[in-house]
């Protein structure tokens, strides 16, 4: 019989924090971060504390770290680039990819083709869809309903604003945005990019004011700046859902998923554009009824004053099984490698 590990095992107070590879007060704390820790806290412990990485990413955050990163160098070109370019980017990825990770497993390896020939049949259609981004002397060759964008003011830049507890002690929230752009009237405005199987616009649209990350990316613009941004823009890349025949070979595959994006009729049903307006004291309200209260707790919960405890219901999600069931539940770390103290935070992203 395999062995579970008992329940009691996570309830009360934390293990000591000395050998932490993060340190809540010296190096912050991102929206992922915080996201992670309402998720599980024991999850949150063993990825972020303890380090522990699984060597197996899933198609879904593979895809959508390569289309991230494809984005971002994408867009400091001065011009929309084309099959040729896009292909040189991916490989770029590629060659990235594999200069970290040189121990990848088959099934990882697998993993990976599929993600860079998803990518390689959307990334052209994309920047093609929208090449209006890169300025006034382009055009968008479809109508879109959002805020034209003038002119980026700036593209993958990271934050670190200061936040001060009621007792004057003081931590850091840190994060990077994928862009700002001012729009045709002078407006900041906050761009981020997200990759998605599963979208639904109105669900979306009508959570904006309650997504931890964009209103962390608005405060934090508005601290950092002290320009207030009027909203939000969120860029979204819809991952294909077609499903590969048994003995399909690859190579068709992807070829059919081209086919599909490349079909104009079918570019509202890939590449997303929701907006949401905010007001200063929209933003003012969130920090005191949200963003403060849960500081408060993470900062309890690092100094032993708040429990600790698993969050059952997480360990499987609609998504499968989390990255640390096996872990969690079995004591199991193969599978898995422990990233050194101060590596944390660069391989924490926000690209869900």
């Amino acid at each position: 019989m395999t062995k579970v590990i008992p329940i009691s095992k996570f309830v009360g107070p934390p293990c000591n924090w000395k050998n932490s590879r993060w340190d809540f007060f010296k190096e912050g704390i991102s929206s992922s971060l915080l996201s992670s820790f309402l998720t599980c806290r024991e999850q949150f412990r063993l990825s972020v504390l303890e380090g522990y990485r699984s060597n197996n990413v899933p198609l879904s955050l593979s895809f959508g770290t390569c289309m991230h990163w494809c984005l971002e160098q994408g867009y400091k070109l001065s011009s929309p680039p084309g099959k040729a370019k896009c292909q040189k980017l991916i490989s770029d990825f590629e060659k990235l990819w594999l200069s970290e990770r040189p121990a990848a497993s088959q099934r990882q390896l697998e993993t990976q083709e599929l993600t860079y020939g998803l990518v390689d049949a959307m990334l052209p259609t994309y920047f093609e869809r929208w090449a209006g981004d890169y300025g006034p002397k382009f055009k968008y060759p479809k109508v879109h309903n959002t805020s034209r964008i003038d002119k980026w003011v700036g593209l993958e830049t990271r934050f670190s604003v200061p936040f001060r507890f009621d007792d004057v002690r003081e931590t850091r929230i840190v994060g990077t945005r994928d862009a700002m752009f001012r729009t045709p009237k002078g407006s900041l405005r906050i761009f981020d990019s997200k990759c998605r199987s599963i979208i639904n616009e109105e669900d979306t649209q009508d959570t904006l004011p309650f997504d931890l990350q964009q209103m962390l990316y608005l405060w934090a613009t508005w601290k950092e700046t002290g320009e207030c941004p009027v909203g939000t823009t969120m860029n979204i890349v819809r991952r294909p859902g077609h499903r590969r025949g048994r003995e399909e070979p690859l190579r068709k595959f992807l070829d059919r998923v081209r086919k599909e994006v490349e079909t104009p009729s079918r570019w509202d049903h890939y590449f997303i554009r929701i907006e949401m307006d905010i007001s200063k004291a929209e933003i003012i309200a969130w920090e005191k009824s949200v963003l403060r209260p849960l500081m408060e707790d993470v900062r309890g919960w690092w100094e032993g004053r708040s429990p600790h405890y698993i969050n059952p219901n997480a360990l499987v999600t609609k998504y499968g099984r989390c990255d640390m069931f096996n872990i969690i539940v079995y004591g199991n770390t193969n599978g898995f490698f422990r990233r050194d103290r101060g590596k944390v935070m660069s391989y924490q992203t926000d690209l869900t």
